[in-house]
């Protein structure tokens, strides 16, 4: 068997032999063929892209229109209205809630309201004087009718 590695002191010499400058050629016309190829690709792509016509829902649904730069343009005002349309939803989420604590309260007010006259008429009506001379003379108790003492002049 032959042994695999060279001696280091004999001299190496490079010869371009029939098969390596056929490789080249190949090599060569493949890089023609692929810039060719590129330039057709690239002329197809841009009639692709003529007769694609991509519909706005499609480019807002798909994020294309987020890569124009007008859309970069318009984004901080296209935030702004996103946070206006947050403050104005949570907003109206807070007047719905202060307004039925407002229509709850306005009942609590309501039944307290009534109560109170009712209380009300009930102590009227136990302060009058016959309700009074009633229960008085249920206990023994008569109310006078004479004041206690009389004036008298000098």
């Amino acid at each position: 068997m032959a042994t695999k590695f060279r001696n280091i002191e004999e001299p190496v010499i490079v010869e371009e032999t029939e098969l390596l400058k056929s490789t080249k050629q190949q090599q060569m016309e493949a890089e023609e063929q692929a810039a060719k190829n590129d330039g057709e690709q690239s002329s197809h792509k841009e009639e692709g892209k003529e007769k694609k016509k991509v519909s706005w829902g499609r480019q807002i649904l798909g994020g294309e229109i987020l890569t124009t730069r007008k859309a970069l343009k318009l984004l901080p005002l296209i935030l702004l209205i996103v946070l206006c349309g947050a403050l104005l939803v949570a907003n109206r989420y807070r007047v719905e809630s202060l307004r039925k604590d407002i229509i709850h309260t306005q009942k609590q007010i309501d039944q307290l309201s009534l109560k109170q006259i009712e209380l009300k008429s009930q102590y009227q009506q136990s302060i009058k004087i016959s309700n009074i001379s009633n229960t008085l003379d249920s206990i023994g108790v008569h109310l006078i009718t004479e004041p206690p003492y009389t004036l008298k002049e000098k």
